[in-house]
């Protein structure tokens, strides 16, 4: 409400009202604006025995997660339970204690979604979180973040797509409005989950970095000592599979960090967070699921495993190119013996096969001394086997 003034007092006194008004008015706004209650209140509903219940209910279920996951899970509670024990105690009111910056990486079908999943369940059913207050799940693209239940980078990040633009940004102080728009975001925010981070850039990573610092310098965890802390002290989490191709256009997390006349100055700070372990911001810890979760095709396992790490055998070219084989189709890469158990199979290709299959003068056993483009190059039809 506007201050009513007395007329009938002089103009230096009237002047002196309306400053002691206009300054209690900026405290009363600085006051709503100021994250730290928003953060504080962050971990109210935390509840040892809920947590405790939630985890024995999750390892009962139907599908509970492997040990991997459970390493990964058990991370996040661990680190949900100092920073509630910190926010609840003035006493612990430093906030020394290091906000979480992990990897999640594994092959396709490891199971990184089922932890993301996981994440935002423990998040909504034991701390009664709300999706894009406390916690946010980004990715590089729509489709991506829809599989999540996420945002874009870009979108929730307010950072322009032109980088032009997005590096001039991150040099001035937003009077545009966009970083009053991430400072709201980021009010309660506490973790950021980004998937499939090889898709990322490290000069969009640092631009978020750089955004984030600013838009989230008054947060709790904001700064140690004088240290701005990476990403505004919040938790994040980067999970995806650094054996991918490389974002279009641009360069890779996961690209030789060793090149620093090639990259800017955000890319080289984010470089330095994933190769630099001594550094103080560096990623405290990598997670690595091994296990593929999506497929129990032993067959498709063994292939999918011997491509990506280049090390797939003639035989196995010669099963999925539909070239004669010296095993028959129960054949397994991992036992080198067919699954069926029959032990005639097992003789095929050492006894029996050997023996039988000539073409003029090439036997079998030299087969995988010769490069064949088609079947027909040997006079053999693709089913003789």
């Amino acid at each position: 409400p506007e201050v009513e003034v007395d007329k009938s007092m002089g103009d230096e006194c009237v002047e002196r009202v309306k400053q002691t008004a206009a300054a209690a008015k900026k405290k009363r706004k600085q006051k709503k604006d100021n994250p730290r209650p928003h953060q504080l209140r962050a971990y109210m509903e935390w509840k040892e025995s809920c947590v405790q219940d939630w985890w024995r209910n999750l390892l009962a279920e139907k599908e509970p997660p492997n040990h991997e996951q459970q390493q990964f899970l058990k991370r996040v509670i661990d680190r949900c339970r100092i920073e509630a024990n910190t926010m609840k105690s003035p006493s612990c009111g430093d906030y020394k204690d290091e906000p979480v910056r992990d990897c999640l990486l594994g092959l396709p079908g490891a199971g990184k979604s089922t932890c993301i999943k996981l994440m935002r369940r423990f998040f909504e059913e034991c701390l009664k979180w709300e999706d894009g207050v406390q916690f946010q799940f980004l990715a590089s693209q729509n489709t991506m973040a829809a599989l999540i239940g996420g945002a874009t980078v870009h979108s929730w990040g307010s950072i322009p797509v032109n980088a032009t633009d997005a590096a001039q940004k991150a040099q001035t102080k937003g009077s545009d409005g966009d970083v009053d728009e991430l400072f709201l975001k980021a009010l309660s925010m506490r973790w950021l989950v980004i998937d499939e981070v090889s898709t990322i850039s490290p000069s969009l990573l640092g631009l978020l970095d750089a955004y984030l610092r600013r838009a989230c310098c008054r947060h709790p965890y904001a700064r140690i000592d004088k240290h701005s802390r990476p990403f505004g002290g919040i938790n994040i989490v980067f999970a995806g599979d650094f054996w991918q191709l490389t974002p279009v256009k641009a360069n890779a997390i996961f690209s030789n960090p060793f090149l620093g006349q090639r990259y800017g100055s955000e890319e080289q700070k984010i470089f330095k967070m994933f190769w630099c372990p001594e550094d103080r911001d560096s990623i405290q810890e990598t997670v690595v699921l091994t296990k593929s979760m999506r497929s129990q095709d032993k067959w498709l396992e063994a292939v999918l495993e011997a491509d990506r790490y280049g090390k797939e055998s003639w035989e196995m070219y010669c099963f999925t190119h539909g070239l004669p084989t010296r095993n028959p189709g129960t054949w397994l890469p991992q036992t080198n013996l067919p699954s069926c158990g029959n032990e005639k199979c097992a003789q095929l290709a050492t006894k029996i096969w050997p023996r039988m299959w000539r073409v003029g003068e090439m036997t079998v056993e030299n087969l995988s001394l010769i490069h064949i483009s088609e079947p027909t190059r040997l006079g053999m039809s693709s089913d003789a086997v």
